[in-house]
Formats: structure tokens, C-alpha cells, sequence
């Protein structure tokens, strides 16, 4: 748990809990002192665009809000590793935007690695990544992309592009 924050595909939000109650719930069980856990999650609220909805309980707030309070939550003790499923698939185009770049951002400036499923087929998923910037990274995240029957699996030094796809075509990168 200190190391490891995870986003299920459902959310997974503790109904009895507001929203900000299931953000600091990392910080809570790890014993962490009520200040800094408290602030912890109105920042990874903040991030994730939810600042106002901090009082809400889970069944008031949209499936894609309910998903961006997971990763909130997920990203709140600042996990070395991140496990990840379907995390953008219930968002917009502008938050699928902004938790990417938050996942990204968090991982370039922590060392972290996540490890990120989906399927989404409004974007393929890489082409929201930003492959390029990440291979190159000499600080790790490792994404692997269910595209279809394609799977994309990005490292520390270079993209690597793994295919199965029915229609015979080409790897979504490689």
C-alpha cells in the first residue's frame, strides 16, 4: 500500500465516505498526520479538476467523476508504483487530457512507474500518450495499451510495439 496506488475500472469509491474522505484514504492509513493528508487531497482533487466537488458523495457525482476521484485517491501518497485500469475510460477528451498529463507528470517527477490498461477506442489511447516524450525519459513509466487486439508497451529507452490484430495491420507503434 505505501508504494502502490491503484485506480480499478469501476472506481471503487466508499460510498459512505465524501469525496474528499475517499481521496485522503491513503494518507488516513498510512498514518500520515491529518494536515498533511487533508492537504494532500484538495491538491489531487485540484488536479483532477474536482476541487468544488470535495463535499459530494460518490452517488451524486457522473461516472467520470466518480473515475477522476479514484485516481485522486490513487496518486494522493504519491505511489512508486501506479496500477491502472481503464483510468480514462468513463472521461472526456479534456480530462482523459488532463489525468494523462497528471499520471505522466507525477511519475516523470517522483521515479515512478504505471502500469496502464484500456481499450479505448475514441483514441486508441496512444495517441493521447505522449509516446515520444516518455521513451525518452531517463525517469521510467511504463504504459501498456490494450488497442483493440494491439498491444503497446512503452519503457524507459524505447517504444516497443507488439501486434495481433485480426485485420493483419500494422503495430500501433513501434
Amino acid at each position: 500500500m505505501r508504494r502502490i496506488g491503484m485506480v480499478f475500472q469501476d472506481s471503487d469509491l466508499l460510498p459512505e465516505l465524501t469525496v474528499v474522505e475517499n481521496a485522503e484514504l491513503p494518507g488516513r492509513l498510512l498514518g500520515r498526520e491529518a494536515r498533511e493528508y487533508r492537504a494532500r487531497a484538495r491538491e489531487t482533487l485540484s488536479e483532477v479538476g474536482l476541487e468544488s466537488r470535495r463535499d459530494s458523495w460518490p452517488s451524486d457525482l457522473s461516472g467520470g467523476e466518480r473515475q477522476r476521484v479514484a485516481v485522486a485517491r490513487a496518486l494522493h501518497h504519491r505511489p512508486g508504483l501506479l496500477l491502472a485500469d481503464e483510468p480514462t475510460g468513463a472521461l472526456d477528451q479534456d480530462n482523459r487530457d488532463r489525468v494523462v498529463a497528471l499520471i505522466v507528470d507525477i511519475a516523470r517527477s517522483t521515479g515512478a512507474v504505471a502500469l496502464i490498461a484500456t481499450h479505448d477506442p475514441r483514441d486508441e489511447f496512444a495517441g493521447l500518450f505522449p509516446w515520444e516524450a516518455l521513451a525518452s525519459s531517463v525517469i521510467g513509466v511504463v504504459a501498456l495499451a490494450l488497442i483493440g487486439a494491439a498491444a503497446v508497451a512503452v519503457g524507459t529507452n524505447k517504444v516497443t510495439a507488439v501486434t495481433d490484430r485480426s485485420d493483419g495491420g500494422p503495430p500501433a507503434r513501434g
